[in-house]
């Protein structure tokens, strides 16, 4: 059996070879989740060259561990989602599936993740969030999005409409929608994202791109039918993605403008 003052030997010594690899490979890491898959790498390949023996032979004297105590190691609370379908705990915000506003639910926070269950009896996990800082907020659009839709005005009162917005394309939509209808804008843009149901955020910014080009009058629907199974596109353009799509030239047919041209007019050619 290994002594107490061997495997603290042990630990030092591997905490300075974590150290040295860093400096020596220059590596530096983006976030915590960056970080733990490096740790997870070395610590494999040390596990490969040295480890896996030794461990084999402690695993025979081990005890098995006590249950999770999730009330010490992490933060619970018990409290309804709120009717705009968010849950407040350590001073961040993070929201619940539209069908889960107004129940009672029990907050689980660790250091790394949130998960919200429904309270009583069995519990359903309801969302799962990464951990987020002190001010900060988790509100993914498909757990939003229904909620506004039914009441699209209140996206102008809303405190966190910006993430409505995630690039410029996105805006300009939204004002372009404004100008050819002001009452109806809200609700024809919170349906236009609410298309990330079906494709990804970046094809529907491609999709406004392509719409507004053609300056329809009824954007949304043209949006629809492009980004839809079966939507129409233009000649040619098959089997390309909407980012790709934006780079095909344009091909209009001009002839249907040569009787506005006088030389042509008098020559009749």
């Amino acid at each position: 059996m290994t002594a107490k003052g061997d495997v603290e030997r042990e630990i030092r010594t591997q905490a300075q070879r974590l150290q040295n690899s860093v400096k020596i490979t220059g590596k530096v890491f983006r976030d915590w989740d960056d970080l733990n898959v490096w740790l997870g790498d070395y610590c494999r390949k040390y596990q490969l060259q040295k480890t896996a023996p030794l461990f084999a032979q402690e695993k025979l004297v081990l005890s098995p561990l006590p249950p999770r105590d999730e009330e010490i190691l992490c933060k619970v609370k018990t409290m309804p989602a709120t009717s705009y379908g968010t849950i407040r705990i350590a001073d961040a915000i993070y929201s619940v599936p539209d069908a889960a506003i107004g129940v009672a639910c029990r907050v689980v926070a660790s250091a790394y993740q949130v998960k919200i269950y429904r309270a009583g009896g069995k519990e359903e996990l309801l969302a799962t969030h990464r951990r987020r800082a002190e001010g900060e907020s988790s509100l993914p659009l498909e757990h939003i999005l229904p909620s506004l839709i039914r009441k699209p005005r209140a996206m102008v009162r809303w405190a966190y409409r910006d993430i409505l917005f995630p690039e410029p394309i996105f805006k300009r939509f939204y004002e372009q929608l404004k100008k050819l209808s002001p009452d109806g804008a809200e609700r024809e843009y919170l349906r236009a994202i609410n298309l990330v149901q079906y494709t990804t955020l970046a094809e529907i910014g491609a999709g406004m791109e392509l719409v507004l080009e053609t300056q329809a009058n009824a954007p949304f629907e043209q949006l629809k039918a492009l980004l839809l199974p079966g939507g129409h596109r233009p000649p040619g353009a098959a089997g390309l993605s909407l980012a790709e799509l934006i780079q095909v030239p344009l091909k209009p047919e001009l002839s249907i403008y040569d009787s506005l041209i006088p030389q042509l007019k008098e020559t009749g050619t």
